[in-house]
């Protein structure tokens, strides 16, 4: 028997193991319902289905729940600086000045592609993004680096 095992511990990851499925049926029933109302919408309306009506469906279900994607934003977040590659590869997000690592970037990232629905990973969609942001009240720097 290991003398250095922790029941505690061990319980916790547990916990946050069993938390992120539960995320993850979350997001993908959003995911479901955000494709759902956008494909009426885009059908019934003639308004075209891109990532600035998934991503407005996407706020206004997360307002209209109480707990979603961007919630609290504007209390934690005040600037985001997105640094890309001059190819065009996203290669750094700050956030209140702090630059994101490890898990931290992924969550920003994932955070950010959930609530907007562009994938920020190249600059083809950093505008919009920015644009998304910026209309909750965040300051948002969208910057070039060269790496050549």
């Amino acid at each position: 028997m290991r003398n250095n095992f922790n029941v505690h511990e061990w319980r916790i990851d547990q916990i946050r193991k069993e938390n992120q499925l539960s995320i993850k049926d979350i997001s993908n029933k959003q995911d479901k319902m955000v494709d759902a109302v956008a494909s009426a919408i885009s059908k019934n309306f003639d308004i075209p289905k891109d990532g600035g009506l998934t991503g407005t469906i996407r706020v206004a279900l997360a307002d209209f729940i109480g707990e979603g994607i961007t919630e609290g934003w504007n209390d934690k977040v005040e600037k985001i600086e997105m640094i890309y590659t001059t190819n065009g590869d996203l290669y750094s997000i700050k956030v209140n000045g702090e630059k994101q690592r490890g898990s931290d970037l992924n969550n920003i990232k994932q955070l950010i592609i959930d609530a907007t629905g562009f994938d920020i990973n190249t600059d083809q969609h950093a505008g919009k993004v920015a644009k998304f942001m910026k209309g909750l009240g965040i300051d948002v720097r969208v910057g070039e680096i060269d790496v050549s």
